[in-house]
């Protein structure tokens, strides 16, 4: 019988659609603001931009938080796989910048890094998604 935790749904299924349901999200919001101030210049506010992404991505963290903690307690003691180095990174770079986000206000970080941390945040899930199914591959009981 194959271990699936994710798909069909499985046991982190909730927990990491609501991860791609927040990111998705928050995509919507920046391209609604990038939108805004292509055809409205004179109402968009970088500030605002800058804080929406700020804000939210500290949200999506935490739900990514989340599920990697899920996805560890699932882990027993004789199975193989667990999250690879590159999601480890990730996670780093990802924790970094809410950190510096959060010990600061959020419209004093440029622009362009809250737009690479939600490119960092989209690139987790999807480092995180590869290494739960490599596990269930790895561990078909």
């Amino acid at each position: 019988m194959p271990l699936n935790l994710l798909y069909p749904p499985g046991p982190l299924y909730t927990q990491y659609r609501a991860v791609e349901d927040a990111l998705n999200f928050l995509d919507a919001l920046h391209v609604r603001q990038t939108a805004l101030k292509s055809s409205h210049p004179d109402l968009y506010d970088v500030d605002v931009h800058i804080c929406l992404l700020a804000f939210n991505l500290r949200v999506v963290g935490r739900k990514l938080d989340s599920l990697v903690a899920a996805f560890q307690a699932v882990i027993q003691t004789r199975q193989v796989g667990s999250l690879s180095q590159r999601s480890l990174e990730i996670q780093a770079a990802l924790q970094e910048y809410n950190a510096s986000v959060a010990a600061t206000d959020p419209w004093d970080n440029p622009f362009h890094a809250a737009v690479n941390a939600l490119g960092l945040a989209f690139d987790y899930l999807r480092s995180v998604e590869e290494d739960i199914q490599q596990f269930e591959q790895q561990n078909p009981t």
